[in-house]
């Protein structure tokens, strides 16, 4: 049956409006162009291959610290993979020794349909905040594209009190979008663009009384990323131990935050988040994010998602997603979160297995005392006290079996109309068409 689901995504048509020239395919002749190498000139209008593993380690360790003056960030600078790389080893991300938001990745990366497979990640001590994936953290300006990775297996254990850590096969983190002149951000803003994007594998991030994320592709998706035409199949698991921290899985990323776009996506896998000894939000999974104050648009998901906590009167676990935030609504007249601007409704057409179990354990200290299972299948989690909650997303509980007949890539594509029609009131594609 996974194959059929996978079959079903491939054959979608692609939103053609979140696919403007900075995302569409390229006609350069990638075979002519020169291999990366450590001492490449990187200025802005280069370009590059990348044909082996040697090529693309030089690369992950060329995007290295700068106090933030992004010179070796790569802004301008296009990378392309000129087929399938094997990974051998431990692999170090992108831009792991980067701190300031400046250093981070700023260029674009297009896998021109190739698979980077094998990723193995392995951090048993981190003492500090920590990002981890193919790429640490991406820039606002970064274009991820065309590229799946493969049997990825990451393991990511924070040692330290109250340190953050984040992973995702293809990033742990992003970076916001640009403020505009004002200072502000608004619903047109767009950072990092991933799209067109595979991973599979497995993720696991513990922290001790730290927030954690684990994802299918990102572990936290900043103000205005925008990820599209996407999908994972991983087994997530975030535990945030020892405090009162929340943790946060989802099969696309983690956690988004205002004015990011998840459209056409799917996620396959499975989803736990947890933190044993909190008593407030606790761990907060879906099956596509955890927490989401996200436009999501034309997503689906099938996998179980667990969440944990110390005893809480919230429940943040969806098929879809764990928490949805009223970011950018408006009350009507009970009070309750459910106008949206007069553009349109920021999520429609999602779908989710209503045969999916989604499950909520309860500790006393580190002891589970019960496991619960929510009844019905709901798409997002719930609160019997907070109300600043989104109550108007629509979405359709179907079974896994008619997810996987041919009549669901129909309804999916015949989605897309709207969807382009929302994107453009909110101005999406005006600044995504942006060189």
């Amino acid at each position: 049956m996974k194959k059929r689901f996978l079959s079903l995504l491939l054959v979608l048509v692609l939103i053609m409006s979140l696919m403007p020239a900075a995302l569409a395919a390229d006609t350069v002749d990638v075979a002519a162009l020169p291999e990366y190498a450590a001492d490449a000139d990187i200025s802005t209008g280069a370009a590059y291959k990348i044909s082996t593993e040697e090529s693309l380690r030089a690369f992950a360790a060329a995007v290295k610290a700068d106090d933030g003056n992004g010179t070796y960030a790569h802004a301008g600078v296009t990378l392309y993979l000129a087929g399938d790389i094997a990974l051998t080893g431990t692999w170090t991300p992108v831009g792991s020794t980067a701190t300031y938001v400046g250093d981070f990745f700023a260029g674009t990366f297009d896998g021109r349909g190739h698979t980077v497979s094998g990723l193995k990640i392995r951090v048993a001590d981190a003492a500090s905040e920590t990002n981890v994936g193919l790429f640490s953290t991406l820039g606002n300006t970064a274009v991820v594209k065309n590229l799946n990775l493969t049997d990825a297996v990451i393991t990511l254990t924070g040692v330290a009190d109250t340190i953050q850590c984040r992973a995702g096969i293809l990033a742990g983190d992003t970076v916001n979008a640009a403020a505009k002149d004002s200072g502000s951000r608004s619903h047109d803003s767009i950072g990092v663009r991933i799209d067109s994007c595979s991973a599979t594998g497995s993720v696991n991030v513990t922290g001790q009384n730290g927030m954690v994320w684990a994802a299918g592709l990102v572990g936290r998706s900043q103000i205005g990323v925008c990820i599209t035409n996407c999908w994972t199949d991983a087994a997530l698991r975030a535990e945030s131990l020892g405090g009162t921290k929340s943790a946060y899985a989802g099969g696309i990323t983690g956690h988004t935050g205002n004015y990011a776009v998840l459209a056409n996506c799917a996620a396959f896998g499975t989803a736990y988040a947890s933190s044993p000894m909190s008593t407030n939000f606790g761990g907060q999974a879906g099956g596509i994010v955890g927490m989401s104050a996200a436009k999501q648009y034309n997503t689906y998901a099938v996998g179980d998602v667990t969440v944990g906590n110390g005893g809480t009167k919230h429940t943040w676990v969806g098929a879809l997603a764990g928490e949805i935030t009223s970011s950018g609504m408006s009350k009507d007249s009970s009070g309750s979160y459910t106008v949206y601007p007069e553009q349109g409704a920021f999520r429609i057409g999602n779908y989710f297995a209503g045969d999916a179990v989604l499950k909520v354990e309860t500790y006393d200290g580190d002891m589970l005392k019960e496991t619960k299972t929510v009844e019905p299948t709901v798409d997002r989690g719930f609160s019997s006290t907070l109300k600043s909650v989104d109550m108007a997303m629509t979405s359709v509980a179907m079974t896994k079996a008619d997810m996987a007949a041919a009549a669901f890539a129909g309804t999916l594509s015949g989605n897309i109309p709207e969807i382009n029609a929302v994107l453009a009131a909110y101005d999406k594609t005006k600044e995504m068409g942006k060189g």
